[in-house]
This record gives C-alpha cells, sequence and structure tokens, in this order.
C-alpha cells in the first residue's frame, strides 16, 4: 500500500484470549457473492460448537444476507451478521477475534486484512493478491483457492487449539509484518525519497544548447 495507512489504533490492541472458552472468527466487508460468504459458513460444519463466525459489514444486496441467514440456520451454525460498525467497534472486536477469515479469490489490495494483522490476529485464508502478499505460517495459514471448507476450518482450528506462547509468537508476527505500511514510517520512506531525488538534481550538470 504506497499511501499507508494509520494503524495506530490496531497496533493497540490487545491479542485475544486463547484459553477464552469461545472462539470468535471474523470477517470484516461488504457481504456478497465475491466475499465468499458461503463458503465461510459451510466451513462452520466442521469446527466445535464453541466457535461462532462474526461477518461484519453491510449487504450489497439484502437478498443474499437473508440467504446467508438462512443457510446458517439450516446448518445449526453459529453466525452473528452485525452490520456495519464504527472504526471503534471493529477495533474492540478484533481484541476479541481468535482468527481473522478471508474467503475472497480476488483481493487486489484488502485494508481489512492489513488492519487485522497490525492488530495482532492472525488470518487465514484462500489465495488472493493480498493474502499472498501478507500471509503465511508465521501469521496464520495461506491456503490454496480449491481448498475445501473442511480444509478451511482444520487451518482455523489449528491456531485456535495452539498453547498461549505459540498463538502469542503468530499474533506478534502478525503485528509486525504490516509495521512498515503504517503511515509514519511511509511518510518517513516518501520524504527520503524527495531528499535523493532533490539531491539527485543539484549534481546533475545543467543542460546544454
Amino acid at each position: 500500500n504506497p499511501n499507508g495507512r494509520n494503524l495506530a489504533q490496531f497496533h493497540a490492541c490487545q491479542f485475544a484470549d486463547p484459553k477464552a472458552e469461545e472462539k470468535l472468527i471474523t470477517f470484516i466487508g461488504f457481504i456478497n457473492k465475491r466475499k465468499n460468504q458461503e463458503f465461510l459458513i459451510e466451513s462452520m460444519r466442521f469446527l466445535p460448537a464453541n466457535y461462532r463466525l462474526m461477518l461484519i459489514g453491510e449487504p450489497l444486496v439484502a437478498d443474499y444476507q437473508v440467504e446467508m441467514a438462512k443457510k446458517a440456520a439450516d446448518l445449526k451454525v453459529r453466525v452473528e451478521f452485525t452490520g456495519q460498525l464504527t472504526q471503534q467497534e471493529i477495533t474492540s472486536a478484533l481484541e476479541r477475534t481468535h482468527v481473522f477469515a478471508s474467503a475472497s479469490k480476488m483481493e487486489v489490495q484488502s485494508l481489512v486484512i492489513i488492519e487485522a494483522l497490525a492488530s495482532g490476529t492472525p488470518v487465514v485464508g484462500l489465495s488472493n493478491e493480498t493474502v499472498d502478499e501478507l500471509v503465511d505460517a508465521k501469521n496464520g495459514f495461506r491456503l490454496e483457492k480449491a481448498a475445501s471448507p473442511q480444509e478451511f476450518a482444520a487451518a482455523v482450528q489449528r491456531i485456535c487449539e495452539m498453547d498461549k506462547a505459540e498463538y502469542t509468537e503468530l499474533c506478534t508476527n502478525a503485528r509486525s509484518r504490516v509495521s512498515s505500511l503504517d503511515w509514519s514510517n511511509v511518510i518517513e520512506k516518501t520524504l527520503a525519497c524527495y531528499a535523493e531525488i532533490r539531491e539527485q538534481k543539484a549534481k546533475a550538470p545543467a543542460a546544454t544548447i
């Protein structure tokens, strides 16, 4: 992200408690087919009853959310549609989130993944441009586009069953992975770039006619 992102509020987040009885999986973004929430709901079938999926965001098409809510009810899995939340509410939700989930197969630049990592939340995602760039075994799991909901669930459960030391290391690595994208770092690099250009111009010989 060449323009950077104000990540300070996310850096201040506490890590989720790996010993909490309820395991919270969170998605943030528009509720629509491209974001593939249906896949996330299906993955819940393969997780224990104390796992809950929280879908934060507005539906682009109301009927799609109604359809997804019915699917969750039919599968008897725990799914909550929160609608749009304020930035402060999102930050608070990420503090309770054990795994940030992304099933979108096309995501050129996902700011919510950057923010989730900055909050110290491990990410499990299907391969797309942002996941491929930022997510690996040090801060979560990057799965192939063709991965099944069961494989996705297994990756989520693997993280949620880590002991505190292992989970904390994952969270710390997540935050570290995107630290260079914070505005303060991007501004510093941009100013250094301008200074270098000025210096090069100053040293360049005058053009002759």
